[in-house]
């Protein structure tokens, strides 16, 4: 019985460094959905600026019409850029879910674990009060 004591305890210290680990994903996960987030607001109103330099009335001459064709192409690279940026965040943000559901399945089998060997010990426990002496 001794043994299953100082594994009850080795698997309780594993539990906890387990609930560390998916604290650790947790935040990972949040910094990764704060990072998509703000990629797709900046997505949104990029492509609305360019919509709208786009929508604009012709230039009065050649040369802003230069300068407007410029800037609006300018805006369609930024544009493209932030998209794919975008795309990369999801699938981080993606990897970081399924890190973190690989996490708390990790400690969740420790904790089936630890369960397991506690109702084991209490058995054994009560067995030994059923047929003890007298002197416990």
């Amino acid at each position: 019985m001794l043994a299953d004591g100082k594994k009850l305890k080795r698997l309780h210290r594993l539990e906890h460094i387990r609930s560390l680990a998916k604290q650790s994903a947790l935040a990972e996960v949040a910094r990764a959905e704060a990072m998509l987030s703000q990629l797709q607001s900046l997505s949104t109103r990029t492509a609305q600026l360019a919509g709208d330099y786009a929508a604009r009335t012709p230039a009065s001459t050649g040369g802003d019409l230069r300068k407007m064709a410029q800037f609006t192409d300018a805006l369609q690279i930024i544009l493209k850029n932030t998209q794919a940026d975008t795309a990369r965040a999801a699938v981080i943000a993606d990897t970081s879910q399924t890190a973190l559901a690989q996490a708390e399945q990790r400690r969740s089998a420790v904790e089936s674990r630890v369960d397991a060997l506690s109702q084991k010990i209490k058995g054994l426990r009560e067995a030994g009060r059923e047929t003890g002496t007298s002197l416990e």
